[in-house]
């Protein structure tokens, strides 16, 4: 696979991980406000704070790869300019 289907690839995975990991956090902090001893929070609070920041760290690394991608391909594209403007 080249670099750019890898990035794709990656991103789902890790878009999906952020997705799961929100959708958990925000179901906890709904039955907390709730307050009903039938339907208690999946996760307690310390767990939610966990998955809140492995998401924060999780966007951080997709960002820094896709900023990691942007430079590649800047500088991809400033080497083609400085070759043609050479000829």
């Amino acid at each position: 696979m080249n670099a750019s289907a890898q990035f794709v690839a990656i991103t789902l995975d890790i878009s999906l991980g952020i997705q799961t990991c929100l959708s958990l956090i925000h179901a906890s902090d709904l039955a907390r406000e709730q307050r009903d001893d039938a339907a208690p929070p999946p996760l307690n609070v310390a767990d939610t704070e966990s998955l809140t920041r492995m998401a924060m760290a999780a966007a951080r690394m997709l960002s820094e790869r896709a900023q990691g991608h942007i430079d590649v391909l800047n500088d991809m594209h400033g080497s083609a300019e400085n070759g043609k403007r050479k000829v």
